[in-house]
């Protein structure tokens, strides 16, 4: 049969002693040949079938096995005490996890705790652990951890910003799996407060004296769903999936957090394939918007836009001062031009998607001619260069704004030139966020910031911005009403807490301490084949990579 199928050089003599053999033997050759060349076809069909689903199997690990993930700013820190920019923390919840984590549907459940028991009218809480977690290197995660990372950052020296969160913990200890917490009074949003609160080794960074300069040379060891393999400053990190992560080993084996600093950029490597997923801006989703390699998901978002005030400095103490400025800025026209209509005019600081949010509630309407009137009867009166003045004194102001956020910066001229029309002087100082936020607004030296926020998941921890004793206070500003209505809070429940929010609400919109711009909407894209990610659930405060580990990708 070997030689049936083997491929010869045949003279034309050899065609015709070929022809007389075939004659003779027709039937039988023909037959012969005829089941081989079946044969040999079906050997070869079923050949190429293997081959192919074996290439198909192939591709779909290889394009399941990696996702790039595009993003416009580089995280500050990657240690949860030191580094709290949206990048940051975004990029801290693919290595760590907290006592508890929020759920698509914005509901608390456990993450490292797998239960916990409140106690003693609301001023005790215990957490029993999950056992069998363990750590990137392998260690044994337990509750001395726990009891390590709040007592650090609890700790001024350890320079951690949110330690204001934690200023009502009087003790954390621990017991076999068990960890307990003793508070000096009840709060109702503890819970939520544990939910930005990542869990870190002891036995990785207890040796640590100086917490700002040694961090960023400590090995980043965590429990979350991926390990740290490289870290490229200003272009990529690389991130290796946690084989043995609790809540499920990650489909995707290897994750890119790829620095793109230009939105414009970071879309059309979307639609050429060169990231497959990242956070779009108005312009980038009209850009896409006829891409069907390209899937976009949008959502109302947890997230509020603002420009702060300092009530410490002249004329920002004033309420008439304050109306006016907001009066006279058309965000209707920003919304509709700068940010292509993805987004809603803001009431005051809770967003639509938030609990306590006041749907009842109207946003205030551009007038320019009743801003006018506002800044008069403040006592601010024209001058010849077309700038408003009281007792000799020029009506101006400082805008800060973050030098990486192109629409905050385009809204920050687009307030200049409201501004403008109405007789204030506006500078718009860009400048890099971290510096704005630790060097100025923390620090209280400002005349006005321009600031889109993430807001929490409770809206009780708002009291830290509007109390007068508020440790996230930095406007200075105080309400005896405000101070009062997030006192009973404290200790309310259900739709007793939701109306005094709305009340909360209320008095903010009357008293305008910051004016309140707008919520953006979270805009998505991604590449057909990505399953997992959806705008509209995205845990507490719009993290991207909330549920990672859940994430598949497929052609």
């Amino acid at each position: 049969m070997e030689s049936k199928i083997k491929i010869y050089a045949i003279t034309e003599k050899d065609r015709s002693s070929r022809r007389r053999k075939i004659k003779r033997t027709e039937g039988i050759t023909v037959t012969i040949r005829s089941h081989i060349i079946r044969a040999a076809m079906a050997a070869v069909t079923v050949f190429l079938l293997i081959l192919t689903l074996g290439c198909a199997s192939d591709t779909a690990r290889e394009s399941g096995s990696r996702i790039i993930c595009g993003a416009l700013t580089e995280p500050h820190s990657l240690c949860p005490l030191l580094g709290t920019d949206s990048a940051s923390t975004e990029v801290q919840s693919l290595l760590y996890n907290a006592l508890v984590r929020v759920d698509a549907s914005k509901e608390i459940t456990g993450d490292l705790a797998e239960s916990w028991q409140i106690t003693d009218g609301g001023t005790c809480y215990t957490f029993r652990l999950k056992d069998g977690i363990l750590w990137h290197d392998g260690k044994p995660f337990g509750a001395d951890d726990v009891v390590f990372t709040f007592r650090l950052a609890k700790d001024p020296s350890s320079g951690y910003i949110d330690a204001r969160e934690l200023k009502n913990v009087k003790s954390v200890t621990a017991e076999g799996q068990t960890v307990t917490f003793r508070l000096a009074e009840a709060d109702s949003a503890f819970l939520a407060r544990l939910t930005t609160v990542m869990i870190l080794p002891r036995h990785v960074w207890e040796s640590i004296k100086n917490l700002r300069e040694e961090a960023p040379h400590v090995k980043i060891v965590g429990t979350g769903p991926y390990r740290l393999t490289e870290w490229k400053k200003a272009q990529y990190l690389r991130f290796a999936a946690n084989e043995s992560y609790h809540l499920g080993a990650p489909h995707i084996r290897t994750l890119f957090y790829k620095i793109v600093p230009d939105s414009n950029v970071l879309a059309m490597q979307l639609r050429r394939g060169e990231i497959d997923v990242c956070y779009l801006d108005s312009t980038a989703k009209q850009l896409l918007a006829r891409d069907a390699s390209v899937r976009v998901s949008e959502g109302a978002g947890q997230a509020y836009t603002y420009i702060a005030l300092n009530h410490k400095r002249a004329p920002f103490d004033d309420r008439r001062v304050r109306l006016a400025m907001l009066t006279a800025f058309r965000r209707d026209a920003v919304i509709d031009r700068l940010l292509g209509g993805s987004a809603y005019l803001a009431v005051a600081d809770l967003a639509p998607s938030s609990a306590g949010y006041h749907s009842g509630l109207q946003p205030i309407a551009y007038d320019a001619d009743e801003a006018a009137h506002l800044l008069e009867e403040a006592g601010y009166t024209l001058g010849e260069d077309g700038i408003r003045e009281k007792d000799g004194k020029k009506l101006t102001l400082r805008l800060l704004v973050s030098n990486k956020n192109k629409r905050l910066g385009d809204a920050a001229l687009a307030f200049r030139q409201n501004m403008r029309e109405v007789g204030i002087d506006v500078e718009v100082v860009p400048m890099d966020f971290v510096t704005m936020r630790t060097k100025h607004l923390l620090a209280g030296d400002y005349d006005a910031c321009l600031i889109s926020q993430r807001l929490p998941i409770d809206p009780l921890i708002r009291a830290e911005v509007w109390t007068t004793s508020g440790a996230g206070n930095h406007m200075g500003y105080e309400s005896a009403r405000i101070d009062a209505l997030y006192e009973q809070a404290k200790r309310a429940d259900g739709k007793e807490r939701d109306a005094i929010f709305r009340l909360v609400q209320e008095e903010l919109l009357r008293d305008m301490p910051q004016l309140f711009l707008w919520y953006p909407s979270v805009m998505i894209g991604m590449r057909q084949g990505i399953e997992g990610i959806d705008a509209e659930h995205l845990g507490g405060k719009d993290n991207l990579f909330y549920n990672a580990h859940t994430w598949t990708k497929v052609r």
